[in-house]
Formats: structure tokens, C-alpha cells, sequence
């Protein structure tokens, strides 16, 4: 749809239930402003009331799971979607009056600032079933790492509970898939120095070859700066198998998942130009991906350089 056809801006502030609707023409006429049912009909019958005034353009300011259905009527009804970033829309909400934050005056805010710079939107692909394929992955892939990263960090806590110096030694190893072997098996020091030095390398050398006899030496150094075993010893030993138990179930699941990334990546035309580039792996390229969408919908790079953040101005009063 090219601007001359646009008649009027329909903003959508989303929810998971009701979105509400406000649509204002290219004059600044509002038209209506309404609850608008999660629901296909309703958000059918949204754009059908626009659509009455010229050429509708959808205005969101997030891509959730609960803008899905909306984009997908979208993209049926050939209803072209403009996305306006969270900083645009804190910063354009400063300019207008009040500082409540409510669904109508989200939506109002979303239309009026589309209308007055409708040259300046980022437009959405919402036909691209690759890039949405890549959203949800990469999404998985966020939340597996927010949790292998809880589930580290309370594993250095216990581990810290038995002892800091055998902290020291794994706890920024917990990623090495040999180390949380070893020591899911043998979880507290008195466990570790009954098993012995030539068990606990073995251990080490079947999934971290390359570290067993440093990270055994450091153990072992650990091991006996401590003597004295502190309280609780079984029950924090529990506690950091089950721990480790659930990491390595995630790593394994995110190792699967990156081997689907890096297919899906790989499929679209412009990953194969991404991966060519200094550090953009599988993972950066499909988020990167992800993120940008169709390159086309930008009017040049110093767009898209904006639109990603990295293109500040340096403003200067006098000379």
C-alpha cells in the first residue's frame, strides 16, 4: 500500500482477551474507538469499519503470542502492519498530555503518532511463515537459556553451602557437560574424596577430554584446603544432583534446538548472506533474522541502523 492510499490508522493496543482499538484518518479525524474481542470475527469486523474510510494500516507495538490471530487476519485481508518499537512508543507517549497508562490512550498514541509519521514506519512481514518460524524458535531458545542460567546460578549457591573452594573450581564449568557429569555423581566433598583422584578424571575425561587433569588438580587443591565438612553435607548434595539433572536436560534440549535454528536459518535467502559475516553463528543470524524481518520494508540502512538502535545524533546549538 503506498501512503497516498492510506485513509486511516487503526492502533491496536494488545491484550490477551480484548485489544482496543482506536482509528483516526490521515487528518487527525477520530473515527471510533472500541473493545475488540481476541477473536477472528471481531478483528475481521475492525478492519471492515475502517476499511470503509481508505486504505487501512494496523499500528501494534508488540509482536506477542497474543497479536498473533491479528496478524494472520492481516495478512489474509492484505492489510499491511506497522510496528512501532518500545522506545518509539515511550518516547511518543511523552509528547501528549497525561501520564496515565490505559488501553484506549495506548491505542490513541499508537494512531496518531503512525498518521504524523507514516513516512518513518517499520513495516511488518506478516506473510512470512520462515521468519515466524524463527520467532517461535528463537523464543524457546531465550527462555531454555534463562533457565539453564537460574538453575547455574543456584547450583554455585549450594555448591558455596559445601564448600567455596570447590566452588571456585567448577562453578564457571557448570556448562562443560563432563563437570556436570561428575559432579551430579559426586556432589559433595566427602563423596568426591572417597570416589579418588583417578575415579573423578576418568569421570571428567568422558564428555571434557580437554579439561580433566586441570580441573582434577583444582579440585584435589580444594578438596584439601577444606578439611572440616560443613552442615548439611547430604542434603546439599541432593539438592546439586537434582540441580545438575535439570541442566543437562536443558543443554540437551538446546542443543537439539539450535541443530533447527541453524536449518531454518539456513533456508531463508538472507541467512545465507548473514553467516558469511564476522561473528553471526546460527544462533546471532536467526535472531538477527528474526528481528529485521524482509530488509526491503527499510528505505535504506541508515533506516534500518535506526531502527535497530545504533544510529544516534549528535545534536549541537551554536557552532
Amino acid at each position: 500500500m503506498e501512503l497516498s492510499e492510506i485513509g486511516v490508522f487503526v492502533g491496536v493496543d494488545k491484550a490477551k482477551t480484548d485489544h482496543f482499538a482506536q482509528a483516526t484518518t490521515t487528518t487527525g479525524v477520530e473515527l471510533f474507538a472500541r473493545s475488540v474481542p481476541n477473536d477472528q470475527a471481531a478483528i475481521e469486523k475492525l478492519i471492515d469499519d475502517a476499511a470503509g474510510h481508505g486504505g487501512v494500516p494496523v499500528v501494534i507495538d508488540m509482536t506477542a503470542s497474543n497479536a498473533q490471530l491479528l496478524l494472520a487476519v492481516a495478512a489474509e485481508r492484505q492489510v499491511p502492519v506497522a510496528y512501532v518499537t518500545g522506545l518509539q512508543m515511550r518516547r511518543a507517549a511523552d509528547l501528549y498530555a497525561g501520564s496515565a497508562k490505559t488501553d484506549p490512550r495506548d491505542a490513541w498514541v499508537l494512531a496518531d503518532f503512525a498518521r504524523r509519521n507514516a513516512d518513518r514506519l517499520a513495516w511488518l512481514d506478516v506473510r512470512g511463515e520462515l521468519l515466524l518460524e524463527l520467532r517461535v524458535l528463537n523464543g524457546r531458545d531465550v527462555d531454555l537459556a534463562t533457565d539453564a542460567n537460574r538453575i547455574i546460578n543456584r547450583t554455585r549457591d549450594a555448591l558455596t553451602a559445601l564448600s567455596p573452594g570447590l566452588e571456585r573450581a567448577v562453578g564457571q564449568r557448570l556448562v562443560q557437560a563432563g563437570v556436570r557429569d561428575l559432579i551430579a555423581k559426586w556432589s559433595t566433598p566427602t563423596a568426591l574424596r572417597a570416589a579418588g583422584k583417578a575415579k573423578v578424571r576418568n569421570a571428567l575425561k568422558k564428555r571434557s577430554p580437554r579439561l580433566a587433569n586441570k580441573i582434577t588438580d583444582e579440585i584435589w587443591a580444594a578438596l584439601d584446603a577444606q578439611t572440616v565438612v560443613l552442615p548439611a553435607e547430604e542434603t546439599w548434595g541432593q539438592v546439586v544432583g537434582e540441580l545438575l539433572a535439570d541442566l543437562d536436560r536443558i543443554q540437551t534440549q538446546r542443543a537439539r534446538l539450535a541443530a533447527q535454528i541453524e536449518e531454518a536459518f539456513l533456508a531463508h535467502p538472507l541467512g545465507q548472506v548473514l553467516v558469511t559475516l564476522c561473528g553471526f553463528g546460527p544462533r546471532t543470524g536467526a535472531r538477527t533474522l528474526a528481528e529485521i524481518g524482509d530488509p526491503t520494508r527499510f528505505a535504506n540502512g541508515s533506516r534500518l541502523a535506526s531502527y535497530a538502535g545504533l544510529s544516534p545524533s549528535d545534536w549541537r546549538s551554536g557552532s
